[in-house]
């Protein structure tokens, strides 16, 4: 194996969780940054200051829902102009960013991160089951 080949494996393994999350953005119009945020809002979680700033700035937009009801509906109205495969996907995309997480933080911290990508996860998996009736 060439030492250039090695050298790319490397910064691969480095860059991934990266390249994971710019891709999400790109293709399936996912910031996980936002998204988490709003799910911690709903569900009460504690924040860092720079968050709840973020919040009030988004809450004053209009852009953040008030209970979970609303955060599944807003989920709902954002991917069902997506096609079938497009949110089978999606939800292999989500299962990955699950697995791809190295939350050295809390137990606590990690927790919320995994029950978020379970709940997105249960929201794609009903688009998916509309679409296929």
């Amino acid at each position: 194996m060439p030492k250039d080949s090695k050298a790319f494996i490397v910064m691969d393994e480095r860059n991934g969780k990266r390249r994971l999350i710019e891709a999400g953005k790109k293709r399936f119009d996912f910031n996980k940054e936002q998204e988490l945020l709003k799910y911690k809002y709903i569900n009460f979680e504690n924040m860092t200051p720079k968050e709840w700033r973020q919040c009030q700035k988004c809450i004053a937009c209009k852009g953040m829902p008030y209970n979970y009801p609303g955060w599944r509906a807003g989920i709902r109205e954002k991917y069902i102009g997506y096609s079938l495969t497009e949110l089978v996907d999606f939800r292999r995309y989500l299962i990955q960013c699950a697995r791809k997480r190295k939350c050295i933080f809390s137990p606590r911290k990690r927790h919320i991160e995994q029950n978020f990508f379970v709940d997105f996860g249960k929201v794609i998996e009903d688009l998916i089951a509309l679409k296929k009736r």
